[in-house]
C-alpha cells in the first residue's frame, strides 16, 4: 500500500489545512497512483473543531476515491512532549482519548504522535514523567484498541538507538511503536535502515522523505542520501504490512510532479539503477 503523509496536504494548501481540504484532494491523490493516506490535526484548535460528521465526510472522500486512511497524525500532540513543564502538565491525556475515538471513527488502528525537540534542562523526574506520560496514552490506547507510533524528531528526548531500545524495554507493550520518519532520523545521524532493521516488529507507520543529513528536510527520495535500496529491502521483507506513506514538504505547483516522481522511484525500485 502506497500513500502520502499529511506533508501532502501541507504542501497543497499549508499547515492550516482543513478537514474539507484534505477531502477535496482524494481524487488527486488517486490520480497520482495513491491508495492510502494519512490524517491529520495539526493545530489544538482544530480538534476543538472536529465532530463526528467530520469524520464521516472524510472517510466518505476517501473511500469514494478509492483511499485507504492508513493513520491519524496527532502532530498537535507534540506540546504535550516539548519541555519539563508540558510533561508535568496533564495536557496531552484527554486530547489523545478523543484522538482515538477520531481515529476509530475514520476507520485506522494506528496512531502518530511525535516526540519534538526538548527545549528544556533534563531534570532528575523528566525522563520518569516521560514514561508516565506514555503509559497513560498506552492505556488509552488499549481501551480503544489503537497502536501508537511515535515520529521521533531531532533533539527529542530519544535521540539515540539506545534511547529507543530502553523506551521499548520499559514499555514492553504491543501498542507502541513507531513512525519511521526516514528525514528525522536521517538529520539525527541515524540511518533510517538501522532504525528499520532493529526495530522491525516496532514499525507502525513510515513517512519516506530524503535529506543530506545535516538538514531536517522532507525531499523527494533520492534526492538526499538516504540508502534506499538497503531501506526498501527491509520495509518489504520484515516491516509489512505497514503503508509505505510518502513525505515531501514543496510548493503548491510542485505536489503533483513531485509525489509522482516519488512513487515511481521507490514502487519501481529505480533507486537499484
Amino acid at each position: 500500500m502506497w500513500g502520502v503523509s499529511p506533508a501532502y496536504f501541507i504542501s497543497r494548501f499549508s499547515s492550516a489545512f482543513t478537514p474539507d481540504d484534505m477531502a477535496s484532494v482524494m481524487p488527486d491523490i488517486a490520480s497520482s497512483g495513491y491508495d492510502a493516506c494519512e490524517i491529520e490535526i495539526f493545530y489544538p484548535n482544530r480538534l476543538d473543531e472536529w465532530t463526528s460528521f467530520t469524520s464521516k465526510m472524510l472517510s466518505s472522500s476517501a473511500r469514494l476515491a478509492g483511499i485507504k486512511i492508513s493513520c491519524f497524525a496527532a502532530h498537535f500532540l507534540l506540546n504535550a512532549f516539548s519541555s519539563n513543564d508540558t510533561l508535568m502538565s496533564d495536557y496531552g491525556i484527554a486530547e489523545f482519548d478523543r484522538v482515538s475515538e477520531i481515529a476509530s471513527e475514520l476507520g485506522t488502528d494506528c496512531i502518530i504522535v511525535p516526540i519534538p525537540a526538548f527545549s528544556s534542562a533534563i531534570e532528575e523526574h523528566t525522563k520518569s514523567r516521560f514514561i508516565t506520560k506514555l503509559e497513560s496514552m498506552l492505556s488509552i490506547a488499549a481501551r480503544h484498541k489503537k497502536y501508537l507510533a511515535l515520529e521521533i524528531m531531532p533533539d527529542s528526548l530519544l535521540s539515540c538507538m539506545d534511547d529507543m531500545s530502553r523506551l521499548f524495554s520499559i514499555l514492553d507493550d504491543s501498542h507502541l511503536g513507531l513512525n519511521l520518519d526516514t528525514g528525522h532520523f536521517n538529520a539525527m545521524g541515524i540511518p533510517p535502515h538501522l532504525v528499520a532493521d532493529s526495530f522491525s516488529h516496532k514499525i507502525f507507520a513510515t513517512h519516506l522523505c530524503d535529506n543530506d543529513s545535516l538538514e531536517n528536510l522532507s525531499l523527494v527520495p533520492g534526492d538526499g542520501n538516504i540508502n534506499w535500496t538497503t531501506l526498501m529491502d527491509i520495509l518489504t521483507k520484515q516491516c509489512a504490512p505497514v503503508s509505505m506513506d510518502i513525505e515531501i514538504i514543496c510548493p503548491p505547483e510542485d505536489v503533483t510532479e513531485k509525489y509522482r516522481n516519488a512513487l515511481l522511484f521507490l514502487s519501481n525500485k529505480e533507486y537499484k539503477e
